[in-house]
Order: structure tokens, then sequence, then C-alpha cells
């Protein structure tokens, strides 16, 4: 389970929302604070002054591994690059001021037994996230609903999450 300041939640497999932080202006509170509403904070450190260096730190990271992807496709969808020296840079993060990993053993019926790495915080868990996805080639789109990047699991997905679309049809419904 993955905590900070704002909503506890657990993930399973890697999450493409990395790359929306690595995006984000830093320097606007309402961005800092939608991202604790819905992921929870960093290094649950806010709001201390201090802590905004520390997402500094962990959103430099992040740029670096964005480096990886390339630009949209017509169907907006980004994947790795085909470039080795992109990808060997970029998959090689440092993870600045983070404590030991932990690895559940689950049981899963789908994908059987095996090991699930388990952050100590919001910033290792993005970090694993962009090197995983880096290494396993995984293709990443921007949500139609929020605009944030999400782990491409079909080429048919268009929101990262069941409450984005559940809120995109709501305003189709509206209209």
């Amino acid at each position: 389970m993955t905590t900070g300041t704002g909503q506890a939640w657990e993930a399973r497999r890697p999450q493409g929302f990395w790359r929306t932080f690595a995006e984000a202006d830093l320097s606007k509170a309402d961005i800092i604070k939608g991202f604790i509403a819905r992921y929870g904070d960093v290094n649950s450190k806010l709001p201390e002054r201090s802590a905004l260096k520390d997402w500094q730190e962990v959103q430099d990271t992040l740029k670096v591994a964005a480096l990886a992807y390339v630009a949209p496709d017509a169907n907006g969808v980004s994947h790795v690059t085909t470039d080795k020296a992109l990808v060997d840079h970029a998959s090689v993060l440092g993870f600045p001021g983070e404590g030991t990993l932990h690895f559940d053993v689950t049981n899963e019926v789908v994908r059987g037994v095996g090991i699930c790495p388990r952050a100590p915080s919001l910033a290792t868990f993005m970090q694993m996230s962009a090197v995983q996805m880096i290494f396993e080639r995984t293709p990443t789109r921007r949500c139609d609903e929020c605009g944030h990047w999400f782990a491409l699991e079909t080429t048919r997905a268009i929101y990262c999450s069941a409450a984005c679309k559940s809120a995109a049809h709501r305003k189709m419904r509206a209209a």
C-alpha cells in the first residue's frame, strides 16, 4: 500500500502518472494540492517548505526517465524510444533520500505466485514505475478526461481510471 497525506491506495503494477508528475509545474499551489488529493504526498512531508525541494529532486529524476518516451503517435500513444542510449540513460535513476524497498509475496488467481515490490514512499513508487515501464517498454497515453498519463494495458483504453470513465460518461449524458 502506498500512502501519503492524501488518500491511501494500493497498486500491484506500475502506474504511468509518474509522467504527469514529471511535467507538473511545481510552482503552482493548485497543481500540488490536486496531486496530493489524488495520489498523496510524494514524501509525506508537506506542508513543510523544504518538502518542495524534495519534490523537485524526485521530479528531476522522472524528467530524465520521460526522455525514454517519444511524442504520442496519431492514436495518442507514446512508446518507449528505440534509441538504446536514451533508454539506458533514462532507466538508471537515482532514488534520492529513500530507504529500503520491501517485497510482498502475492498469490493471485490470474498471475500466480510472485513478488510485489512495496515502496516506502510515493516518490519511490513513481521512480520504480518509471524504470519498470521503460524496461517492459510499456506504452502510455493521456487520459481523455483528466489529462494524466497512464500505462496502456489495451490499445483501446482512453481513461486512466474507472472514476475518469464515469466522469466522462456523466458529462456526455448531461450534454
